[in-house]
């Protein structure tokens, strides 16, 4: 070993310097927290059961990331993986290319167009956060147990279409009472 205080070699086994008396500064090592690996769920045959969110995640779909966390939030909070802020950084891309095509084609009269077009958009922002979410659980959490993934899937489930379809029909309302006030009608 080298003494810190005068740098000369002395054996290691040595509790101070045999030059200058100086004992060496010995940092705490890192307690180790041992975390039980989760048992892998097992079918009839012995074979692993594949990861309860399969493909597709439906909370995440029409709940997003809020709904989707908060729902899995006890199982997510074991995990080193984010999950949250994936799924936030996903949404806000999709918001910001909502906004930028809203702009674009803000003075564009699409007519029927108009509407197949929004329907279109929000069919493809509820697959791909769908899926995203499905990706990232999976990968977050790989050894989820099934009957707890199903149990707080369906509940988040049920809020989150829920809350989407409220906040959709309230924008539909929105739209049509907008229309009949530029009309002249209301």
């Amino acid at each position: 070993m080298i003494c810190e205080k005068c740098g000369r070699e002395y054996p290691d086994d040595m509790p101070k310097c045999l030059w200058c008396d100086h004992a060496p500064t010995v940092l705490p090592e890192p307690e180790i927290e041992e975390v039980e690996e989760d048992e892998i769920e097992l079918d009839a045959d012995g074979n692993p059961v594949p990861h309860p969110a399969g493909n597709y995640m439906w909370s995440a779909a029409f709940g997003g990331p809020i709904i989707a966390w908060v729902f899995h939030r006890k199982e997510l909070r074991r995990s080193e993986h984010s999950f949250f802020w994936y799924l936030v950084a996903y949404n806000l891309c999709f918001r910001f290319a909502d906004r930028l095509l809203g702009k674009a084609l803000e003075h564009v009269d699409l007519g029927i167009l108009s509407f197949a077009f929004s329907l279109a958009w929000l069919v493809l922002w509820v697959v791909v956060m769908g899926r995203l979410g499905a990706k990232r659980i999976k990968h977050a959490l790989p050894h989820y147990k099934t009957a707890l993934y199903k149990k707080r899937e369906k509940w988040a489930t049920i809020v989150g279409v829920s809350i989407f379809s409220l906040s959709y029909l309230g924008a539909f309302v929105y739209g049509i009472v907008k229309g009949l006030a530029q009309m002249g009608a209301i």
